[in-house]
């Protein structure tokens, strides 16, 4: 029997409904479709933000598809918002199984935003989730370094290279905030780190300061020792510490004080223990001990930067006084009779300090360095002096890039960038050698080899005057 169109229509009808229905899906709405079309356009754009509110609107229409919730949680994450996306993460019901970059993720976006307690909650969280990586110890010791919980922060690098034991990075960093805290039990960190290269350096010269220092009955002069290690290679944070430390154990320790006071004017972040200017320190040193060489010098030092220049040269004076055959001060007299405009008093100074150790390189470079800044007879004195430093030490960068900051300053193009040349053989990661030779480019009329001398200036020394004035040219002639 032939069954009529129209109900072979209806019965079609009936099976496509049944086969909707089976499948568990329903017409879509229009904004749903709209939706999903956004957010397909901004993950194709590269546009988080956007993906992450198209795919939130899509999601209630689709009550069985989870894992739009996610993916619109990881979008606002890869956006930047933290609160947002932990939202929605909440509503896919997967809060709990966030993985440890994300939870990492989150912990440094709400320290960004200020809520640091919840970023050391993700943190720890982290940590939890993924209890053989490194990553979550770390981002914590850093935070609690920040918050100079140094017993916290401790801990939680122990944690970290108890479970990447290899890791010579850790242990420096673990060797460092010993050093500055418990200096004999930083020996053995210190003694892995040497192993690395880059590291070998810093690490030995920490490891002698703690042998040479160590004094069972002081361990505040102990202290002295590694804070001034760690000074010597700008750790000043970590040398605060240390000198710190050493006042607390020994209230009139006047070298102590002294280091604490310059300590303190090298630490630009703020919360530093008892954090000040350092002339508290300075002026605490004095009082414990007039005669102090330190004392007296870091005050000189600290007046110097106010531009006060003869109050500097009252300390500085006393300092040389005090301690008549270190160059040093010498130096340090001089620059503030030139800071001060007395610029013939300055040079005999430079002078001096070379007729008290004629063979060490350091002198004529600082002597070529004065005549160049104040434009005293660089070519009668500066070049010969920079020469001089050159000849003394032919494989230091420092006095190749000085020479060749003379011919540079006397337009010598050619023999500026042969010195140039030479001390990046030696140290191709010597910054300032980088910035010079990016200004001899320039002059030679090579813009795009100089812009590029001036970015590796400006990125192999971070925070640096080097890098300060390598963005500045960069700004300048390449805006």
């Amino acid at each position: 029997m032939k069954v009529p169109a129209h109900t072979t229509a209806y019965l079609r009808a009936i099976l496509v409904g049944l086969a909707i229905a089976l499948l568990g899906l329903a017409p879509q709405p229009h904004a749903a479709r709209q939706a999903l079309r956004e957010a397909q356009q901004a993950v194709q754009g590269v546009d988080p933000r956007a993906a992450a509110t198209a795919l939130e609107q899509a999601a209630p229409y689709y009550p069985w598809r989870q894992d739009l919730w996610v993916s619109a949680a990881r979008h606002a994450l890869q956006a930047g918002d933290a609160p947002g996306a932990m939202r929605l993460f909440e509503r896919a019901g997967m809060a709990d199984q966030l993985s440890e970059s994300e939870l990492l993720v989150f912990g440094d976006l709400s320290l960004t935003s200020g809520d640091s307690l919840a970023a050391e909650a993700f943190w720890q969280q982290a940590a939890r989730s993924a209890p053989s990586s490194p990553a979550g110890p770390l981002r914590l010791a850093k935070y609690h370094l920040q918050r100079q919980d140094y017993p916290a922060a401790i801990s939680d690098l122990q944690a970290a290279l108890a479970l990447s034991p290899a890791d010579t990075e850790i242990a420096y960093q673990l060797g460092l905030l010993l050093a500055a805290w418990q200096p004999q039990e930083a020996v053995p960190y210190l003694e892995q780190a040497s192993t690395n290269p880059e590291r070998a350096f810093a690490a030995l010269q920490i490891l002698s300061s703690i042998e040479v220092g160590t004094q069972p009955d002081d361990p505040a002069y102990t202290l002295l020792s590694t804070g001034r290690a760690l000074a010597s290679l700008d750790e000043w944070q970590m040398a605060a510490v240390a000198f710190h430390q050493a006042v607390a154990l020994r209230p009139d320790y006047a070298e102590a004080w002294a280091y604490l006071g310059e300590a303190r004017q090298h630490i630009p972040l703020p919360g530093t223990p008892g954090a000040s200017n350092g002339l508290d320190e300075l002026e605490q040193a004095l009082e414990i001990d007039p005669q102090s060489v330190a004392a007296n010098l870091f005050a000189g030092l600290y007046w110097q930067r106010q531009g006060n220049s003869q109050q500097a040269i009252q300390y500085l004076q006393t300092a040389q006084e005090l301690d008549p055959q270190n160059p040093i001060l010498l130096v340090e007299i001089g620059q503030s009779y030139a800071q001060g405009g007395d610029l013939p008093t300055a040079q005999s100074y430079f002078e001096q300090a070379i007729a008290l150790n004629p063979y060490d390189p350091t002198y004529w470079r600082l002597l070529a360095g004065f005549s160049m800044q104040y434009q005293v007879q660089v070519r009668e004195l500066g070049l010969p002096a920079a020469r001089r430093a050159v000849i003394l030490n032919p494989t230091a960068p420092q006095a190749l890039d000085t020479l060749a900051q003379a011919l540079l300053y006397l337009g010598d193009w050619l023999n500026a960038e042969r010195f140039l040349r030479r001390a990046l053989i030696i140290d191709s990661h010597y910054a300032p050698a980088h910035l010079h030779m990016g200004m001899v480019f320039y002059y030679q009329g090579d813009a795009s080899r100089a812009q590029l001398e001036f970015d590796l200036a400006e990125s192999l020394s971070p925070g640096s005057w080097t890098a300060e004035q390598a963005g500045r040219l960069l700004a300048y002639y390449f805006p």
